[in-house]
């Protein structure tokens, strides 16, 4: 169809997908040749919103990098853009980028900073959505809910986290990789049974998919490894650490 395919619209959303996917893989050289790709696009187009998307990503890969103070910057003035902007699906890119914020401050240990992050996701979660996103206000509450529960496990506030996993238990929209977000809370926790499932759905998921040799098998491995020894199951957390090696 022409009306899609000379659509500046939808070929920036494609090549938004595209630098998603690539981040997730951890694929840096991707992601970058294609966030650049995206930013002349809109440029080019005078999109703010997408060209929001590409500052927002070169302000992650600046934080990974370890130019932590670059990183934030970009991240936040991209949020400012994207308040700004006509974006239809605006409040679902800012539930994403103050997703993103916190996990960025919760491992620097922010916890203080990575929980306001979670207050302003929860504000976009409740906004209206488009139609075409199915469930959307209740899968972007279990997302915030397990994010917090995490957060707050971590920072030793161990009542509070509890308050927000019992808010979590009562969403419905279950995924198996949005789930991983409720892992840490529940190794810290000691729900270990209920960890374990979680992180072993994961794994399944990835091997079932065939990401067997990524970066994201080798953290679940890794992450598995730690629980079975919090578990004191030596042997099984030992065979973990053995795949943990071969894949590293």
């Amino acid at each position: 169809n022409p009306a899609v395919r000379d659509s500046n619209f939808v070929q920036m959303l494609v090549l938004k997908r595209m630098m998603e996917c690539y981040d997730v893989l951890y694929d840096e050289d991707k992601m970058i040749e294609v966030t650049l790709q995206l930013r002349k696009k809109a440029h080019a187009c005078g999109d703010k919103a997408f060209e929001a998307m590409t500052y927002f990503m070169s302000g992650k890969w600046h934080h990974r990098n370890g130019q932590k103070d670059i990183g934030y910057n970009a991240c936040l003035e991209a949020v400012e853009a994207m308040q700004a902007s006509d974006y239809p699906f605006k409040h679902v890119e800012l539930r994403v980028f103050y997703q993103e914020l916190l996990r960025m401050y919760a491992r620097d240990g922010r916890y203080d900073d990575a929980l306001r992050m979670s207050k302003l996701q929860e504000t976009e979660a409740i906004q209206p959505s488009p139609a075409l996103i199915r469930n959307a206000r209740d899968r972007g509450l279990r997302e915030v809910y397990a994010l917090r529960a995490s957060v707050l496990a971590r920072a030793g506030r161990m009542a509070e986290a509890d308050k927000a996993y019992a808010a979590w238990q009562k969403t419905t929209s279950a995924n198996v990789i949005d789930d991983m977000n409720i892992f840490d809370y529940l190794q810290l926790s000691h729900h270990y049974d209920e960890a374990l499932d979680v992180i072993t759905n994961y794994r399944d998921f990835l091997q079932t998919h065939g990401d067997t040799i990524s970066f994201r098998m080798l953290s679940v491995l890794n992450r598995e490894a730690m629980l079975l020894m919090d578990m004191g199951d030596y042997e099984q957390a030992s065979n973990s650490g053995r795949r943990v090696g071969e894949l590293a």
